[in-house]
């Protein structure tokens, strides 16, 4: 039997100031583990925050649902009715993630819009160190920014994002 995806969505919601370290794995999650994680999120604030020593990523932001992972989770992809749009990530500092992922980065965004959709949202005042896998992880390395399936992230905003020591592209 196939779950249905909720009609609501995180809306309107702040995190400040925040001392955010060392997260360990979660079995079922360990490839959405993140510092602060938004799905299907509008108008919400992420600032001031210090985020370090995460296996996985420093800030992650997700959309819709419209994956063959989604299906094989039980999920009824969405196809878009739950977009992202309108958040801020500001003012943040991002050190030592990604210590046993690939295919990753420090900042990540995935299905946040329909291709040449209008949802925007901005990432500004953003300090990355070290984004750097374990020796044994044989993925891609990781990155320091990471928009995963980039048709469904267009017209996102970065401004003065500094990434030093990224295994992977900058």
């Amino acid at each position: 039997k196939r779950r249905e995806q909720p009609n609501v969505r995180g809306e309107f919601n702040r995190v400040y100031n925040c001392l955010i370290h060392d997260l360990g794995e979660i079995v079922v999650m360990a490839c959405h583990n993140g510092g602060v994680m938004l799905w299907n999120a509008n108008d919400c604030r992420v600032s001031h925050c210090d985020i370090a020593r995460n296996i996985r990523y420093g800030i992650s932001l997700r959309g819709h649902y419209s994956s063959q992972r989604a299906r094989d989770d039980g999920l009824n992809p969405d196809m878009g009715n739950h977009l992202s749009r309108n958040n801020v990530f500001q003012y943040i500092r991002i050190a030592d993630v990604g210590t046993d992922s690939g295919d990753m980065g420090a900042i990540h965004a995935a299905h946040l819009n329909e291709p040449d959709g209008s949802c925007i949202n901005t990432w500004r005042q953003i300090v990355v160190r070290g984004v750097r896998a374990h020796p044994s992880m044989k993925d891609w390395p990781p990155d320091g920014i990471f928009v995963d399936h980039p048709y469904s992230c267009q017209k996102q905003v970065f401004r003065d994002i500094d990434i030093a020591d990224a295994q992977g592209r900058p």
